[in-house]
């Protein structure tokens, strides 16, 4: 398995040396910057699983260093790493989707910990998207299977139509019928090109479409195997 890859960000170097030798120590890849603005510009030329970032910095601070991570990359994790005095602001990096937050100083032991943490949530999140993934292929294939199945049923119900229309021309109350259903069997087309479409990650175009016209256009269909109880107006 690779190694997990660390983004290492606060303005006090003898941070950066310390904490990142740590965790280079426990077998992580760790990027280190000095500033916000390096970080940044980092996280849109890199990939990074973790980004651990100083809360309080110079321009940028940790606030700004989470929300570009996020826009990059939503599965990047983040940990601000802040003062006691800072709480607050730190409980609000955590409703901008921050993943944790730690109190400076922070023995080695807890950032261990804290760290194993998240890549146990990214480990998670991982597994999900995945399976979801797997989960739309399941539903595509079995699209396109039904919509293979519905084009051969249309393909004989149209065909069967325009028969009627040559073989009883003349026959008003029969060419109706044969029209209403090659009418209907063409919107069902419709529909098994958009399921197509999907199942072949292509283009589909979701349309409105008005209850009202779809029973109507039935109608001359099914108006004779109703009961003759039965009126539609």
């Amino acid at each position: 398995m690779s190694k997990y890859s660390i983004l290492l960000v606060d303005d006090d170097p003898l941070i950066t040396k310390c904490a990142g030798d740590d965790l280079e120590g426990e077998g992580y890849e760790v990027t280190t910057a000095d500033s916000g603005e390096r970080a940044i510009e980092l996280l849109e030329n890199t990939t990074f699983d973790l980004v651990i970032t100083d809360l309080v910095m110079g321009m940028i601070g940790g606030i700004g260093v989470l929300k570009r991570a996020k826009e990059i990359s939503p599965e990047t994790m983040v940990m601000i790493l802040t003062g006691f005095g800072d709480i607050g602001t730190a409980i609000e990096a955590l409703r901008r989707d921050a993943d944790d937050y730690v109190l400076k100083p922070c023995e080695s032991e807890e950032m261990y910990f804290r760290v194993s943490k998240c890549f146990e949530k990214l480990e998670l999140k991982r597994k999900i998207k995945l399976q979801q993934a797997q989960k739309i292929e399941t539903i595509a294939t079995l699209a396109g299977g039904i919509a293979h199945e519905f084009n051969n049923a249309l393909n004989s119900i149209t065909g069967h139509a325009d028969l009627f229309h040559m073989d009883y021309p003349e026959d008003e109350k029969i060419t109706d019928y044969a029209t209403a259903m090659k009418q209907s069997a063409l919107r069902m087309a419709h529909l098994t090109k958009q399921l197509l479409a999907y199942a072949r990650r292509g283009k589909y175009f979701p349309l409105s479409m008005s209850l009202s016209s779809f029973v109507e256009g039935s109608l001359p269909i099914i108006r004779h195997i109703l009961d003759s109880d039965i009126r539609l107006e």
